[in-house]
């Protein structure tokens, strides 16, 4: 996938949020789970269909909170990038077959719709993958158990990427631009050398994070993130 500063890395978003340790009023770091933002209703959405394959099942629409499943399923995500394609809840989608099915419709490629949330339906198969053994031919592979598309049956645009624009900033473990946080895990795939004072123009999603309440956040109960799909440095 191209990218206008030709550094792009796969990563995933880890915020931090600072807590109150054992009621001292000093803070520490800890890392939550943040979900992936709710679901909102289609927005001049644009989808292409084609006919399921035989004997794959019902349609099963997944939530954002759920985990996914094998079968025939719809979900919804951030598109970003991954190597050799684009990844939408760590599914990895063909770029080709993205950009046919976006492009059908006049929507524009793959690239164009980084950081947009795309609504998927496909027949996904659960895949588990071991280390390559001791002697093999060294191979770039993904290792673990996820998720793979068998069949794409459509794509549609649920919410087009945000703009955020600004000049970087340092806030407690993260990077902020405006009034919204982004971790340094997502700006280092999307600008790796990106530092304090850098102008940026991020494409993305905004979201809120809700602390727990055995966690103190220090915005309010509640941390304002922007999730990146592409970034680019302002000269």
């Amino acid at each position: 996938m191209r990218t206008r500063d030709n550094r792009r890395f796969v990563a995933g978003g880890v915020a931090l949020v600072w807590a109150c340790a054992s009621g001292c009023g000093r803070e520490v770091a800890s890392v939550p789970a943040l979900p992936e933002p709710p679901s909102a209703p289609p927005a001049a959405s644009t989808s292409v269909s084609a006919a399921p394959p035989k004997s794959v099942g019902p349609l099963r629409e997944i939530a954002d909170e759920e985990p996914l499943a094998e079968g025939r399923v719809v979900f919804e995500g951030m598109a970003r990038p991954t190597k050799g394609g684009v990844s939408v809840r760590g599914v990895t989608l063909d770029e080709a077959d993205v950009s046919r099915l976006l492009q059908a419709n006049g929507r524009g490629d793959a690239e164009a719709h980084l950081g947009a949330r795309l609504r998927v339906v496909a027949v996904l198969e659960k895949v588990e993958s071991s280390p390559q053994k001791p002697g093999e031919p060294v191979m770039q592979m993904r290792v673990g158990t996820f998720f793979a598309p068998r069949a794409v049956e459509a794509i549609t645009v649920v919410r087009a990427a945000e703009v955020l624009e600004g000049v970087l900033s340092r806030s407690k473990g993260m990077f902020a631009v405006g009034d919204r946080l982004v971790t340094s895990e997502d700006l280092g795939w999307s600008l790796r050398d990106a530092k304090t004072g850098d102008r940026v123009r991020l494409y993305g999603q905004p979201r809120t994070y809700v602390c727990p309440p055995d966690a103190q956040c220090l915005i309010g109960g509640s941390i304002p993130l922007f999730d990146i799909g592409r970034a680019e440095r302002m000269r």
